[in-house]
């Protein structure tokens, strides 16, 4: 009695979309050589506070003709960069008001990379900030 009970909420579940959160609004990696074939990686990604929060650290995937390797980025935590006059960083999102808030976090790693021809690093989060005006449907695109 209880398995057929069961049937028509299992096959609900089965047929739901998946939820995705909108809240990277950019970002950027670059690299600074320590010597010694050591690398610090910073991953700097700005986040729309009106969505879910970020990670702690990050995985990055580092590629080349050499071979791969990844590299963990952890961050402190953000700081509140958004563009509103002083007197309304109280009312943003980023302090549970209603304005827009943007928050810029900062991840560094270090990685020790052999000599290579070429390296590529790279990450991928999901989803894209919604608010995004130059692209079409940004919450459904890769970062």
């Amino acid at each position: 009695m209880v398995r057929k009970s069961l049937l028509p909420l299992i096959g609900w579940l089965a047929l739901a979309l998946p939820a995705s959160a909108t809240h990277i609004s950019g970002g950027e990696i670059y690299y600074d050589c320590l010597g010694g074939n050591q690398y610090r990686i910073t991953l700097v990604v700005y986040r729309d506070c009106a969505g879910i929060a970020l990670d702690n650290s990050y995985i990055l995937s580092v590629q080349s003709p050499c071979g791969n390797k990844t590299v963990t980025v952890s961050t402190p935590g953000g700081t509140e960069i958004s563009q509103l006059c002083n007197l309304q960083l109280p009312n943003s999102t980023c302090s549970g008001g209603t304005l827009p808030g943007i928050q810029q976090y900062i991840y560094t790693g270090t990685v020790n990379l052999p000599p290579c021809n070429s390296w590529t690093v790279s990450w991928t989060e999901q989803w894209r900030n919604g608010a995004i005006a130059n692209l079409v449907n940004p919450g459904n695109k890769n970062v």
